[in-house]
C-alpha cells in the first residue's frame, strides 16, 4: 500500500475496525509494552506502541487477527506461527525475491536489515499467512519497521499504520458486501467463546460478547474475567458442547434454547438458555443460563 500523508490515524481506523464486526483488547499498559520488548529482544516503533496502548490486540479484522502483548513469545498460537516461520521456512529456505504489490524485488524483508529482527505479530486465517514486523533490535526512535505477510516468499506491505489501514478498507468491503453474517453465526460464536476461554483468548472471548456484557468486566483484570465466564459456560467443571448445529435466531435479537452434551456425565444433556444480538453485523452473546434439570 502506497505511503499516503492523509492517511486515516490510528485511532479512526480501530473505530472502524470495530464497527467492521472485529473485537479489540483494551489498551495496554507500558509494563506489559515493555515486558513484550524484553521478552523479544527488540524495541518497538511508535506506531505499534500507539496500537497496543489503543486496543491491545485484534480478533477477525475481516480474516486477520493482530495477537495480544501478553502473547507474544508465550501463547501457544503464537509458538505455531513462529515455529512455522522460524523452525519450517526462514531457516530452511531463504527467499530468492519478495512481493511489493504486484512487482517482484530482490529480499529486501529477510535476511532483516541491520540491526533489526521480525516478529510475528499476527496471521491472516484464510490463506493462512503470517503477518511480521521489522522491528528494532535497540532503537525505540528507529524509522518504523515494513510489515509482510508471509507463506512463501514475503508480500511486503509497507509500515504498519497502512498495513492497518488496508486491512479496515477489506473488512469493511467484506461487510458491504453482505458476507458478514453468514460468516458469523450464533453457533461459531458460541464455539469460538468457549475455545476463546480455553485458550485463555481474552480479545476473542471479548468478541463475543455483548456490548453490555464486556463493560461489565472492563474494569477487571484479564484474568477475573476469564475465569467467571469460564465458570459460566462450564457448569461444575465439565465443559459442554452444542449437541446439533444451533438455529438461527428469528431476529437480531433473541433468546434461545440449546441443548449441550457432556459425556462422562450422570446426566449426559444439559440445556442452556442464550441471549443474543447482533451488533456491528456479528452475533454477540448478552447472557447465558443453563437450566436446572
Amino acid at each position: 500500500m502506497a505511503e499516503n500523508a492523509e492517511s486515516p490515524s490510528i485511532e479512526e481506523l480501530v473505530r472502524r475496525a470495530v464497527a467492521a464486526g472485529a473485537g479489540v483488547g483494551l489498551g495496554a499498559a507500558p509494563e506489559q509494552i515493555a515486558a513484550a520488548e524484553q521478552r523479544l529482544g527488540v524495541r518497538f516503533d511508535r506506531s505499534y506502541r500507539q496500537l497496543m496502548r489503543m486496543c491491545n490486540g485484534i480478533e477477525r479484522l475481516g480474516p486477520i487477527s493482530l495477537f495480544t502483548l501478553d502473547e507474544l513469545g508465550t501463547s501457544q498460537r503464537w509458538r505455531d506461527a513462529h515455529q512455522f516461520m522460524y523452525f519450517e521456512y526462514f531457516l530452511h529456505y531463504t527467499p530468492t525475491f519478495e512481493m511489493r504489490g504486484e512487482t517482484m524485488v530482490e529480499p529486501e524483508f529477510y535476511p532483516p536489515p541491520e540491526r533489526r529482527r521480525p516478529v510475528v505479530i499476527g496471521y491472516d486465517e484464510e490463506f493462512p499467512t503470517q503477518v511480521l514486523c521489522n522491528f528494532s533490535i535497540d532503537d525505540r526512535d528507529a524509522v518504523p519497521g515494513e510489515v509482510a505477510m508471509c507463506r512463501y516468499e514475503p508480500w511486503l506491505m509497507g509500515q504498519l499504520d497502512h498495513c492497518l489501514a488496508s486491512w479496515v478498507d477489506d473488512a469493511e468491503s467484506w461487510f458491504r458486501d453482505g458476507d458478514a453474517l453468514a460468516s458469523d453465526p450464533l453457533h461459531d460464536t458460541i464455539i469460538t467463546l468457549q475455545h476463546a476461554v480455553a485458550l485463555d483468548n481474552v480479545v476473542a472471548a471479548r468478541r463475543c460478547l455483548s456490548t453490555r456484557w464486556r463493560a461489565t468486566y472492563d474494569h477487571h483484570a484479564p484474568v477475573v474475567m476469564l475465569d467467571d465466564i469460564r465458570t459460566q459456560l462450564w457448569p461444575h467443571g465439565s465443559r459442554p458442547a452444542p449437541t446439533t448445529p444451533v438455529p438461527e435466531p428469528p431476529s437480531p435479537e433473541a433468546t434461545i434454547t440449546v441443548e449441550f452434551s457432556r459425556s462422562g456425565w450422570a446426566e449426559p444433556t444439559i440445556t442452556a438458555i442464550i441471549g443474543a444480538i447482533v451488533e456491528h453485523h456479528v452475533w454477540r452473546i448478552d447472557s447465558w443460563t443453563w437450566q436446572t434439570p
